[in-house]
């Protein structure tokens, strides 16, 4: 078995073939973001328990091939690779400047020496510290170094606690608006669920039963429920007013990538990492039906306004609508050449809005509108920006907003598909993105940490 082996594998079967840290459903990549967002190792670790240092420090230089040989994607907490090689590379990229001959300081948390590395003709040698002088032969010997330099300062003030944070610590994966507009709703994966004042964007309330990252969450229109969908395959029911847990609904066998309620609240939708789709009663908690029929992870799920269909897209480059009471799929759309992001019932449930990555550099990521009675195409435009990972319609039906994994926010014509507005601010991947009832706002939330609050047309109101 290779070094590579023992530290992380893919497998078809678990997050569809995302390399991940072996015994683990955590993927690689995560530790690359959390990097390249300035973190440190600590701090991942922290995040995801389930690591392991000597995993971590293990992670290979390779050479670093050119960006042809590659593609990746955005979703949720995670980043698909084309090659498990690649992750080795971004890692010592990042932590190292693999390739370059010039030094590049290796990021630390603040408690350890500024560590330098230099490419020899491939042999790399790490150091000094600049506290004591020592060299290293490894990383492993550069991160056993880290926070035990006896000549290095200490810290003298405790680091808050993360009950004390007023913020997310990990990529905000869900956000949404309560029906009223007050309320901003976010999941992440730092494993907690927070509210938001929308206009003061100070923290309301927050939730933290997870150990994992949260996927998704939706709010009730009253704003007293929000439901979740998290990586331990579970879907929760909570008290918005009060924070306190109601339901947890065991069923599903995949993480749980997300969720919806109807329009009345009575009914939740999830959509799952098992390829099925699961209707439960919003109070009781009961499981009504399951939905099979994709062959893959099942992405995005959406009730239809009168509550009687389903849409669901999937990794199967399909999204589907469903008789909501007999489980029976109704309509099969084809089209998308990839992964199938965002679904959602648009023109009172007339049409379905779909977003899709493409398959590779050749193409472009697409943004579809079908009739949901025919199945036919209505609308099919191209992505400006790379690796969407999520889009909405406005309600007056006339704008479509959208992010990506290469940050970019649009706001898109319905009509035509004419770029109306770019929006700048995020510095990693855009996650998600909902908007307010009334059509003025949107909000985004990123694997930058953050979320911000936009005018629809206009700048950022906050973060």
């Amino acid at each position: 078995m290779s070094n590579n082996d023992s530290v992380f594998h893919s497998d078809p079967e678990i997050l569809g073939g995302e390399p991940v840290f072996k015994g683990t459903r955590v993927p690689v990549n995560t530790l690359v973001d959390y990097l390249e967002s300035g973190e440190s190792i600590n701090d991942f670790l922290e995040g995801f328990p389930s690591e392991k240092w000597e995993q971590v420090i293990q992670l290979p230089p390779r050479n670093k091939p050119s960006p042809s040989n590659w593609w990746k994607r955005c979703r949720g907490s995670k980043r698909k690779m084309k090659t498990t090689h690649l992750l080795g590379i971004l890692l010592v990229a990042t932590l190292v400047g693999c390739g370059r001959n010039e030094e590049k300081a290796v990021e630390t948390d603040g408690s350890a020496s500024n560590l330098t590395a230099n490419n020899n003709g491939g042999d790399f040698e790490y150091g000094p510290c600049e506290h004591c002088g020592k060299k290293f032969k490894t990383l492993g010997d550069v991160y056993g170094h880290v926070g035990n330099c006896p000549k290095a300062p200490k810290d003298t003030e405790p680091a808050p606690t993360v009950d004390e944070l007023p913020y997310h610590y990990g990529y905000v994966d869900s956000v949404t608006f309560s029906r009223d507009g007050k309320w901003i709703v976010s999941g992440s994966s730092d494993g907690t669920i927070r509210i938001w004042d929308a206009k003061s964007e100070k923290q309301i309330r927050k939730m933290d039963r997870a150990k994992g990252f949260y996927n998704t969450v939706a709010i009730s229109p009253n704003s007293k429920r929000i439901v979740s969908g998290s990586d331990e395959r579970m879907v929760e029911i909570w008290d918005a007013e009060n924070g306190k847990l109601l339901k947890s609904l065991p069923g599903h066998t995949g993480e749980v990538f997300s969720v919806a309620l109807d329009a009345n609240a009575s009914r939740i939708v999830s959509g799952s990492g098992d390829g099925t789709i699961k209707i439960w009663n919003a109070e009781s908690g009961e499981e009504i039906q399951t939905l099979k029929g994709h062959k893959d992870d099942v992405t995005t799920v959406a009730f239809s306004p009168d509550g009687n269909w389903v849409v669901s897209g999937s990794d199967d480059n399909t999204a589907k609508v469903w008789d909501a009471e007999s489980g029976k799929v109704l309509r099969t759309f084809e089209g998308h050449t990839s992964v199938v992001e965002s679904v959602a019932f648009i023109h009172g449930g007339k049409r379905v809005l779909s977003a899709g990555l493409s398959k590779g550099f050749a193409d472009s990521d697409r943004i579809k509108i079908w009739d949901a009675e025919s199945g036919e195409v209505v609308k099919d435009f191209k992505v400006v920006g790379g690796f969407i990972s999520c889009a909405v319609m406005s309600p007056d039906q006339k704008r479509i907003v959208y992010g990506c994994g290469s940050k970019d926010l649009v706001v898109m014509d319905a009509e035509s598909g004419k770029v109306l507005k770019k929006f700048e601010g995020h510095e990693l991947a855009v996650m998600s993105v909902a908007i307010s009832a009334d059509g003025k706002w949107f909000v985004s939330g990123s694997a930058d940490k953050t979320f911000r609050v936009w005018t629809i047309d206009g700048e950022p109101q906050n973060e």
